[in-house]
């Protein structure tokens, strides 16, 4: 063979073979476009999917606070009532304690006014006695003087 048709065919052969790398390259250009919109398919999925997930645990999280600020509301709520119910009780309690204080004081009352008369009573029968006594001792005196009288009338008869 000679060189020219070598050549030639060497030039074939690199033309076929610039040919096929072109192929290859057509191939592996598409395959990277394909690979590469199959990877933004696939971003774009998960990226929608962490959207939905995230819309839903937002979802989630809203509801979570609307339901505990409903459980506080209602806890609040009782313990207000509670708070009212153990006023209302103390309130009562005050006014009972009045009523007993005030019972008592009547009855103080009374004790006082019935120990008062006691002494007045007690009073009455001692200035009785004193005035008793009194009558007793003039009666004693005079019947005293009257016997000091006769006694002295005795004596004056004895001397004469």
């Amino acid at each position: 063979m000679k060189t020219e048709e070598m050549f030639r065919l060497f030039m074939e052969q690199i033309k076929e073979l610039k040919h096929d790398i072109n192929n290859v390259h057509q191939e592996l250009k598409h395959d990277i476009n394909n690979v590469h919109q199959e990877l933004k398919q696939d971003i774009s999925n998960v990226n929608q999917e962490l959207k939905q997930d995230i819309s839903n645990i937002n979802q989630d999280l809203k509801q979570d606070i609307s339901n505990v600020n409903q459980d506080l509301k209602q806890d609040i709520s009782n313990v207000n009532q509670e708070l009212k119910q153990d006023i209302n009780n103390v309130n009562q309690d005050i006014k009972d304690m009045k009523n007993d204080i005030s019972a008592m004081k009547g009855q103080l009352d009374r004790i006082e006014e019935a120990q008062q008369q006691e002494v007045f009573g007690m009073l009455k029968v001692v200035d009785k006695k004193i005035t008793n006594v009194s009558y007793d001792i003039d009666y004693l005196r005079e019947q005293s003087s009257r016997h000091d009288m006769d006694i002295e009338r005795i004596k004056k008869q004895i001397r004469s």
